[in-house]
Parts: C-alpha cells; structure tokens; sequence
C-alpha cells in the first residue's frame, strides 16, 4: 500500500498553553517543500515553524477561509486537508498541473494543461464533489473561481495569445476575452466580476455579468508593466497587482481613491490574498518573505523574517 505524505509539525510532548497569534494566512515554500502559516499582522508577521503543512508534496493552496489546504503530490493527484493538523486525503488521482480555490472556499477548481477538461470542486472542504466542465478542449494554464462556481480558465490559442473562457456552473464555455498572457486573474468576492491582467500589454481588464453575459471594460490607472500577479482583498474593495520588478499597483474597486503605487526591492512572484487589506508577493518561510498592507492612505511594502537559520532575500523598503 502506497504511503501518504505527511503533514508536519505532530508529534512530541504536550506542549503549555499559549494564546495564539491571529493567522494572518499560508505561503507554499518551495524550497522546504511545505505549506507554511503566516502569524501576526502586517508589520508585525512571521512564519509559525511548527505549523507545516503538505510535507512530501509538489504544491498547497490554502482557503482564504484558513480551515484547508488542497494539496498536490509530484503525480499530480489532488489531496485535500484540514488546516488544524489533518491528514492528506486524495480526493482526485488526476493528474493535475494546478489548483485555484474560491475567496469563499467553497468552490475549487483543479485543471491540467494537457487537455485534460478541469474539474470544479463543490462542496469543500467537508463533502467535495466533482464537476466536469466544459474547457473546449484547450490546455488550461491557469484559473480563477467565483463564489458561485463561475470558473475563469486561461488558455493558448493557435492564432496567439491566451483565451481566457467564462464557464458558469453547469453551462457551456464562452470566450470572455483575449489577452497576449495572463499576468493574474482574481474574482471580487461575492460578485459576479472578475479582474485579469495582460502581462503582455499590462493593461488590467474588469468583467462583468461573467456567469451570464460577460462584458470587458478596461481599468483606469491600472496598467503595469509584465504583471506577475493579481488578487482582491476579501471585502472586495482592493485590486493588487505588481511585477518582477517590484512594483505595486494598488486599485480602489469602490473608486474612493486614485491608484496608488509602491516599490518592493524583491522580486514579486505573485499577488495572494491574505487577511484583512494584506497581499503576499513572495513564498516566505526558507527566505524573507514579502507582503503589501493595501489598506491605508497609500500602499505598504513589509517583510516576513525568514525562519532562523535560513537564507536571507534580497532587500525591500
């Protein structure tokens, strides 16, 4: 009988009860090959070394909701586990090239760039269930889902490019836009609006009606250079979007304020949501990690040490 990779940070004594620091929200290190929790808040963060999760694994998403993990092993099958020290249960065999999981949590999506139809997920994390959708057959990229099962699937077309297809739950796909690379996609929580970054022409692109008739309308201010990544805060009313180089752009959705930028001396490598008005930029644990505060006058940049004893990142401001 095959072996489940194992969750981390069980086993010893018992320890003394502490108060515990609120979770600001999770980081996949790569490098440590885990699923690591972000404490504290922003300014004052750091990484819980004795809350690892998806040891053993290729790749974990968190929920936003801070409860699961979806976990991907190096077949690419796809487990799901709580974040309260669960074990890794394979809910797919697929194999699997990437997750992407609703602001909600309720919803997933799981999808594979070898043509392979994605599958959205309801019913998490209690009772998954399984969905095949309707990707016309292309090998999707990446993924966004909404909090109503309406799924954004990106994928190349021979003509050039990237489609990036709108499927609503238990409906056929229909082409949203067209872009020259997806740079981020993100739903607004609770709506039925979506955001997607052009990493080739850096323009951000807002749709509406997307689990019925959608509809694009370029977003002012928004347009940043080779997007990396994009995300929107839980209440819905901060975009973030930055690139490699550093920079950050900060959109108001309720447009009680002008965009505002900001400069990271790392190299972001994503745009993730966590709690409150924070973004995560980097992966932290292994090396510093870095992290936006989207909520005041103007945008933040802020480290999270790394662990003690690992290897510093380059430097931020």
């Amino acid at each position: 009988m095959a072996s489940t990779p194992s969750v981390g940070g069980g086993g010893g004594l018992a320890q003394p009860l502490v108060v515990s620091a609120p979770v600001l929200g999770f980081a996949w290190d790569s490098k440590a090959g885990t699923l690591r929790q972000i404490d504290g808040v922003p300014g004052a963060a750091h990484v819980d070394a004795s809350a690892n999760t998806g040891d053993g694994f290729a790749l974990a998403v968190a929920a936003d909701s801070h409860d699961y993990a979806l976990l991907l092993d190096a077949k690419g099958a796809l487990y799901l586990a709580t974040l309260a020290g669960g074990v890794p249960q394979q809910i797919s065999t697929g194999p699997w090239s990437g997750v992407a999981i609703s602001a909600s949590g309720s919803y997933a999506v799981a999808y594979a760039n070898t043509g392979t139809a994605p599958q959205l997920i309801s019913g998490l994390p209690q009772q998954p269930a399984f969905h095949t959708m309707d990707a016309q057959g292309m090998h999707i990229s990446s993924a966004a889902v909404g909090d109503d099962g309406t799924a954004l699937l990106a994928a190349g077309v021979s003509s050039g490019g990237t489609a990036v297809l709108a499927v609503p739950m238990g409906a056929s796909a229909v082409r949203a836009l067209t872009v020259g690379a997806v740079g981020g996609m993100a739903f607004v929580p609770r709506t039925d609006r979506a955001l997607v970054a052009d990493a080739a022409s850096g323009a951000m692109t807002q749709l509406t009606r997307v689990n019925t008739e959608p509809s694009a309308a370029a977003v002012n201010g928004a347009k940043l250079a080779q997007p990396v990544g994009l995300d929107v805060s839980a209440d819905g009313r901060w975009a973030l979007v930055a690139n490699a180089a550093g920079m950050v752009t900060r959109i108001d959705l309720s447009g009680q304020t002008q965009p505002a930028t900001a400069k990271c001396g790392c190299s972001p490598t994503t745009v993730a949501t966590l709690s409150g008005a924070a973004f995560r930029l980097t992966e932290a644990g292994t090396a510093t990690g870095w992290i936006v505060d989207a909520g005041g006058a103007a945008p933040r940049v802020l480290f999270v040490p790394a662990l003690p004893g690992q290897t510093k990142a380059e430097g931020g401001q």
